[in-house]
């Protein structure tokens, strides 16, 4: 099944490119290609130093075909293509033996992050949401029921809204304001046809609560708004969503709806209506660490100062990365080479410092980034494109570092200093490599 579904994402992705994205590519900075490689190679002697010997294949397989759609959304550019190659990488991670899957689930999110930070394309970073919360819904899916079917929901969903959009694209033609129904009918349909052999009409029903929800969404806050009462109503509707579906088919429900939100909203191009349904993305990966973790998560008491801190982080960091610009090739595959290591680096930071609590905060905290972004009146999808794959550093990071979150207090405090001191190299290579986009625009 799986083998089908990847066959025919990739078809429609192809002629999604076609049909509805035009026929020019992005033209790709070869720097930031060497600087994404580095960074997979750093990603993987991380992965050979401390990785399961028994999910090393998942997890090598997993780095290098999340950053493959992502750098093949980022060089078709548009918004149908790169749906298609998120849903592909999702469909691509069930070609393995199972008991490498959820390894390479993670793996996926990681190396989506990283080439979307190397590429800096607004098509990867489209292609890396969508691979995300695909993802995360096939994750949940499995372990909510035995049955083949409910692992590959969240791809479903996926090719549902890229079917629904291709149609739009070829029997709407200009008709824009039609086209997120059909594409919310569509995914209804796909819904209701994936989840008939589960005998669980609830998953259905909760992906149309959500395909309606995103509708609202997408016509109360279109991709030109910046109404912050309305960013906050987007962001209300979101949790309200993720209340009901979490009611009625726990964090599967959840994952569901967040799948079919962000496939219409992707498919209609609204990225606005993306950022503003970040909120659910924190949500959907705490559940992830939880079912990864289910010990380490019920350390999390939002009461103490680690938590707030992680979540503070969580919210701020994934913004960070936007707005860096080209030169020449050499400085750009230096600075994705940094910021992958910053992305790796953090959250093993934030399990050493703040430990269990802190990075239950700073997971849950990520989610916000998107709806902070949206408040800075910001359409820039960095920091949702990058969220998940530090949410998946953070779950591995827990497990492989565990160690070393019994460091006493003076170790922490050198650990601090020697770690501190190389973020701030780091951070001054960064600043003197990058260029202020309004200087740029006035010469």
């Amino acid at each position: 099944m799986a083998i089908v579904l990847l066959i025919v994402a990739v078809g429609l992705s192809v002629l999604a490119k076609f049909v509805a994205d035009g026929k020019e590519f992005s033209r790709l900075d070869w720097g930031r290609v060497v600087g994404l490689i580095l960074a997979l190679g750093f990603a993987a002697g991380v992965i050979a130093k401390y990785g399961p010997d028994d999910s090393r294949t998942g997890l090598y397989v997993g780095l290098v075909i999340g950053a493959i759609a992502v750098v093949a959304g980022s060089a078709t550019g548009g918004k149908l293509a790169p749906l298609g190659f998120g849903v592909s990488a999702a469909a691509a991670a069930h070609l393995l033996d199972s008991s490498q899957i959820p390894s390479l689930q993670t793996a996926l999110l990681v190396g989506a992050a990283l080439a979307s930070l190397a590429m800096g394309q607004p098509g990867g970073y489209l292609a890396s949401i969508v691979l995300a919360t695909g993802v995360a819904a096939d994750f949940l899916g499995a372990i909510h029921s035995p049955e083949p079917a409910a692992a590959l929901l969240g791809t479903i969903l996926g090719l549902a809204a890229l079917v629904g959009a291709i149609l739009g694209a070829v029997l709407l033609n200009k008709a824009n304001a039609i086209k997120p129904f059909l594409t919310a009918t569509v995914i209804a349909i796909g819904a209701y046809l994936g989840t008939r052999s589960l005998d669980e009409p609830k998953l259905a029903i909760a992906v149309l609560i959500a395909s309606i929800s995103a509708l609202v969404i997408h016509f109360v806050v279109p991709d030109e708004e910046s109404d912050p009462t309305r960013l906050a109503l987007a962001g209300i509707i979101t949790i309200s969503v993720a209340t009901v579906t979490f009611g009625m088919a726990k964090a599967t429900g959840m994952a569901l709806s967040l799948s079919a939100m962000v496939a219409i909203l992707a498919a209609s191009g609204n990225r606005t209506g993306l950022l503003a349904v970040g909120p659910l993305v924190g949500i959907i990966f705490y559940r992830f660490l939880k079912e990864v973790d289910s010990d380490i998560s019920r350390s999390l008491d939002i009461g103490q100062h680690y938590a707030l801190l992680g979540v503070l982080l969580g919210s701020i960091i994934p913004l960070l990365p936007q707005d860096w610009t080209d030169s020449k090739p050499l400085k750009s595959g230096l600075r994705a080479f940094l910021w992958a290591l910053l992305i790796i680096a953090t959250p093993a930071f934030i399990a050493v410092m703040l430990g269990e609590k802190g990075s239950i905060g700073f997971v849950g905290g990520i989610g916000l980034s998107g709806l902070c972004q949206a408040l800075r009146r910001e359409k820039n999808l960095v920091p949702l494109a990058v969220a998940p794959g530090l949410a998946a550093t953070t779950t591995v990071c827990l497990d492989w570092f565990q160690d070393w979150g019994d460091l006493t207090r003076d170790e922490k405090v050198k650990f601090f200093l020697y770690a501190g001191s190389a973020a701030v190299v780091a951070a001054l290579i960064l600043a003197l490599l990058s260029k202020a986009p309004k200087a740029e625009e006035a010469k």
